[in-house]
């Protein structure tokens, strides 16, 4: 019987071929994170808008230059819950 053996060309395609394996995992995560801070832009930031306009404060008003409100108030909420 004849021993069958591994020549040393076959070797070296393996370790070319897990490469590419930690390369595509690497990207799978950059997409991921892309992926999930995108979701997080269009979603959460929105929300925060939201949350900021229902405690607004009508008597000082929020105009364009300002990204936050001037001051807050519940008092839009106390009508509300008045009613």
């Amino acid at each position: 019987m004849t021993a069958v053996r591994s020549t040393p060309a076959a070797a070296p395609a393996r370790a070319t071929a897990r490469a590419p394996r930690s390369h595509h995992a690497r990207s799978q995560r950059l997409i991921a994170a892309t992926l999930y801070g995108y979701f997080a832009l269009t979603l959460l930031a929105p929300l925060a808008v939201i949350v900021l306009w229902a405690f607004y404060d009508p008597a000082v008003g929020w105009f364009p230059p300002r990204i936050v409100p001037a001051s807050l108030s519940t008092s839009a909420w106390r009508e509300v819950m008045a009613r």
